[in-house]
C-alpha cells in the first residue's frame, strides 16, 4: 500500500466516523448503538494518541458527545444542547452530511 493509499484509507475511515456520528442520529435502538459504541471509542481514542492526547480529549470529542446526545435522548434523559450542537456542526464541518 502507498503512502497515498494508506492517506485515503485513513481519511476514508475518519469521514466515516464522522458521518456515522450524523447518521445515528435517526437510530431508534438504544442496544444497537450501545454494542457499537466500543469500535466508535477505539477510533477516537487511536486519534486522541495519534496527537498526544489523553481521556480529556476522548471525553469531549465531538464524535462521542453525538452518540451520547443520542443514547441520552433515546433513554429519555435530557443533556445539555449547546455542546450537542457544537459536536453536530463540527461533523457537518468534517464533511458528514445530513442524509
Amino acid at each position: 500500500m502507498t503512502s497515498s493509499d494508506a492517506y485515503e484509507k485513513e481519511r476514508t475511515m475518519e469521514q466515516d466516523l464522522w458521518q456515522e456520528a450524523v447518521d445515528i442520529q435517526n437510530a431508534c435502538n438504544l442496544s444497537g448503538l450501545i454494542h457499537s459504541l466500543p469500535a466508535v471509542a477505539d477510533a477516537v481514542w487511536a486519534e486522541a494518541r495519534e496527537q498526544g492526547e489523553g481521556t480529556a480529549y476522548v471525553n469531549s470529542h465531538p464524535v462521542l458527545r453525538l452518540w451520547l446526545d443520542k443514547m441520552c435522548d433515546l433513554a429519555g434523559l435530557t443533556v445539555a444542547h449547546g455542546p450537542v450542537m457544537e459536536a453536530y456542526a463540527t461533523a457537518l464541518a468534517h464533511g458528514a452530511v445530513l442524509r
